[in-house]
């Protein structure tokens, strides 16, 4: 489910503003699960801020997308999001950036894109493939495709396979980056990871 113009344009660019403060803090964004997390450029090339700082950033974005749960759910026809966790994680994805074919823990994901105006790449569509989501199967020639419109949402189940098409950008600046707020939702309160 997307939603467009989920962020005002002054929202969008108190992101994009605090991302380029934060620039130093960006590193190598990590693969796998909890504990054992590593760089793994065959799967993944993008930036990661800390979690700390996406936490002190994102406490107002939590507030939005806690707002539109109820019809996010209600659409999606999941449960229990009534009372949920969300954390929030930022992502950058320069010139030949991607994320390959992968789930998430969360039973829930909100993307929220932004980045500079106009827009300086292409590519960085998020593809959801359709998923066999007890088994992880899914078909790779099956699937819907997400552009990362500057101040949408996109909210979809975790264990639905999902990939970032690599990001094609003219110069290597990080202002113009493909970025993303993602909230990992667990429901009814859940600890994650």
């Amino acid at each position: 489910m997307q939603i467009p113009n989920f962020l005002t344009s002054a929202e969008g660019e108190h992101l994009l503003s605090w991302a380029q403060n934060e620039r130093g803090r960006f590193a190598p964004a990590k693969v796998g699960p909890s504990g054992k997390r590593r760089v793994d450029i065959s799967e993944r090339r993008g930036l990661a801020a800390p979690p700390k700082a996406c936490k002190d950033i994102g406490a107002w974005l939590i507030l939005k997308v806690r707002a539109v749960l109820p019809t996010v759910s209600a659409r999606l026809r999941l449960q229990g999001f009534d009372s949920c966790r969300i954390v929030p994680a930022a992502v950058a994805h320069l010139n030949g950036g991607y994320g390959r074919p992968h789930r998430d823990p969360p039973p829930l994901v909100g993307n929220c894109y932004f980045h500079a105006q106009p827009r300086r790449f292409s590519g960085g569509d998020l593809l959801l493939y359709d998923t066999e989501v007890e088994t992880g199967d899914f078909d790779a020639c099956a699937f819907s495709r997400v552009e990362p419109a500057a101040n949408s949402i996109v909210f979809h189940p975790g264990a639905y396979v999902h990939e970032i098409t690599r990001v094609v950008c003219g110069t290597d600046r990080f202002t113009d980056a493909r970025f993303a707020m993602t909230c990992a939702i667990w429901p009814n309160g859940g600890a994650g990871t």
